[in-house]
This record gives C-alpha cells, sequence and structure tokens, in this order.
C-alpha cells in the first residue's frame, strides 16, 4: 500500500491539481482534488522564505497532502532555477510536504530521494516526453532506473500521437500497475487516458484548478463531470 500523507493510493479517480503561489493566495475553497502539487517552478516569488510562506499556508489552509515539485525546464519547467537551489528549496520544503517529485534525468535525483525519504516523505521519481510514446520496454527500463534510485512513486508521463501510443501507455501501466506507478498521456489524444488510467493501476491522475501545467491538461471540472469514480 503507497500513501501520500494519509491518503491510500491506488483507489479509483484521485486527482491532484497544480497550484502556484498565486493559486495559494486566492483559492480559499477546493473540492473534488485529493492531492496539492505545488508547482514552485511556476511561482511568482522564488525566494526561499517565499516559499516556506507558501508550502506553509498550503498545509494549513487546504488539509490535503502537498507535492513539491521543481520542475527543470528541461521537462517543462516555467522558470529556470539551477540545482544548487532546487536542493535548497526542497530541503526547506521537507517539514510543509507529503512527497518530493524529482526527474530521473536531474543530476540531483538519487539525492532528492534520499532527502525526501529520510523526511519520510514519499520519493516521486518522473520522466516526460513531450515528443513521443517509446515502446513498452523502454517505459520498463525508466521504471526499473526510478526503482533503483529509490522512488517510492515512478510517474511516467508521454505523448501520444496514435491509438497505437494509447495502447502502450495502457499496456506499461498494466504490466506495473503494483510498482507505484503514475502513468499520463498527455496532449488532445490523451485526454481520456486522465481517467481510465488510473482505473487500471496508475496511483493517480492530474487536472487543473487554475492552473495547468502540461498540455492537454482537463479542469477538475471537466474531469469530474465527463468522467467517473469507481462507485459511481
Amino acid at each position: 500500500m503507497i500513501r501520500i500523507g494519509s491518503l491510500e493510493l491506488g483507489t479509483g479517480l484521485l486527482v491532484a491539481a497544480p497550484f502556484t503561489d498565486l493559486d495559494v493566495r486566492d483559492i480559499s475553497f477546493i473540492e473534488d482534488i485529493d492531492i496539492v502539487e505545488l508547482r514552485i517552478d511556476m511561482f511568482e516569488d522564488i525566494s526561499i522564505s517565499g516559499i516556506e510562506e507558501t508550502c506553509k499556508k498550503a498545509r494549513n489552509k487546504f488539509k490535503l497532502p502537498i507535492i513539491v515539485t521543481v520542475r527543470s525546464r528541461h521537462e517543462g519547467g516555467i522558470k529556470d532555477i539551477d540545482n544548487d537551489t532546487r536542493l535548497e528549496i526542497f530541503r526547506k520544503t521537507t517539514d510543509f510536504a507529503d512527497a518530493a517529485d524529482i526527474e530521473l534525468s536531474s543530476e540531483i535525483a538519487a539525492e532528492v530521494v534520499s532527502m525526501s525519504r529520510k523526511a519520510g516523505n514519499n520519493a516521486i521519481v518522473s520522466y516526460h516526453n513531450f515528443h513521443s510514446t517509446p515502446p513498452v520496454n523502454e517505459l520498463s527500463d525508466i521504471l526499473n532506473d526510478a526503482i533503483s534510485i529509490g522512488a517510492d512513486i515512478t510517474k511516467v508521463a508521454v505523448m501520444p500521437e496514435t491509438a497505437g501510443d494509447l495502447r502502450i501507455i495502457t499496456q506499461f501501466t498494466l504490466n506495473h500497475w503494483d510498482k507505484g506507478v503514475v502513468t499520463i498521456a498527455m496532449g488532445r489524444t490523451g485526454m481520456l487516458s486522465r481517467a481510465y488510467l488510473p482505473m487500471i493501476g496508475s496511483l493517480f491522475t492530474f487536472a487543473s484548478l487554475k492552473t495547468t501545467s502540461a498540455p492537454g491538461q482537463p479542469s477538475v471540472g471537466e474531469l469530474k463531470k465527463n468522467f467517473f469514480k469507481v462507485g459511481d
């Protein structure tokens, strides 16, 4: 059983939503969201003190599990934040987070994983491909590499162009549903997968409340209106 905070994962259509510091400031009430992802690379204020203040506010305000993400520009980050600064941000936010998300390709991946786990938090190791969908065996190798550095959860996000690409990410999810995977098919072609992949093994999915963090990411309202939850 894998949890983020007190939330048991893999129990149907669980939704994580990306938040900026302005979202944390302005949004007073949220519903239909299970996890808050603080996308620090999308913050207006990326001073350490400002980030700590926002993380603390999110913890107290929303009472939901929190993922801290400082995405690299190479894998979709908005601001170009150097690795030393990213490490310091992860270090300073461990007390306010339940998980940290770091890219497998990052030079600091193993250090962030170790830091997060020592703090009693989950380590999410992620892979994003905004151009294509690699074959199942390549995705399996990525998963094994993430596990080898201590990932509790491996997030794999790909860009499908065809039905065959959707079959690849679906098969990968079916093959590895018991290894702590979050699988995402981005873009218009992948929109339906935001709901069905959690039904077959992805631990949770992503949707936007105000801020969109990936191509084809539906709003929480669209996801809940047009798709379904276990038990509905």
